[in-house]
């Protein structure tokens, strides 16, 4: 399996500018508005923006090389990758549809309506649940080689929570660690929010 930079074509230190020109080069190859009924060239876009939604997000980048290509999607769904990307703005900016039944279907409203996400070329649903972030610290070897950390914190409401984080070899100090779902419960029948471990070596 590709990794991102490789879908991009970029190193691994390439500028935030650089991955920006390398994905707009790709994306005005492989639009679907350029190839019609090409399953191939849709495949190879879903692709390109997936890797583009993590290169140009810090947060997501700095994970994506943390973990790694196999373990960051075993973190991370669709719709957390693609949250908070803009590309309706670049698809005007090159002149070529981003709210397209395609889109709609594509992005399922995870991303692409701004810069804060979670509307886009979908419906919103319920509101989802608070995220909570959770400090904890590690020793250096424990961040070496990995460890399996138990951990407990209270909701705003009170609600107490115990679990085990898988934290992963080679975790740098300040990482910040997503478990979706495990955050403060929505209000309104929405998904819950997700937990944020910030990771102190």
């Amino acid at each position: 399996m590709e990794n991102y930079y490789d879908l991009l074509g970029v190193a691994k230190t390439a500028s935030e500018a650089e991955i920006k020109k390398a994905y707009r080069k790709l994306a005005m190859q492989y639009h679907p508005d350029r190839n019609p009924d090409d399953k191939s060239a849709e495949e190879k876009f879903k692709k390109i923006n997936e890797a583009y939604a993590v290169l140009s997000d810090a947060d997501k980048k700095r994970q994506y090389d943390t973990v790694g290509d196999s373990r960051f999607h075993q973190q991370y769904s669709s719709e957390d990758i693609f949250r908070g990307t803009d590309f309706s703005s670049i698809f005007d900016e090159m002149g070529l549809g981003g709210r397209n039944s395609f889109f709609s279907s594509f992005f399922g409203g995870a991303g692409g309506g701004g810069p804060r996400g979670g509307g886009g070329f979908g419906q919103q649903g319920p509101a989802k649940g608070q995220d909570v972030e959770f400090p904890t610290t590690i020793g250096f070897l424990d961040a070496f080689n990995g460890v399996e950390k138990p951990i407990s914190f209270k909701l705003t409401d009170g609600t107490e929570r115990e679990m085990t984080v898988k934290i992963p070899k080679g975790v740098k100090s300040g990482s910040k660690l997503r478990v979706s779902g495990r955050g403060a419960p929505s209000r309104s029948g929405g998904q819950p929010g997700d937990l944020f471990i910030i990771v102190n070596v």
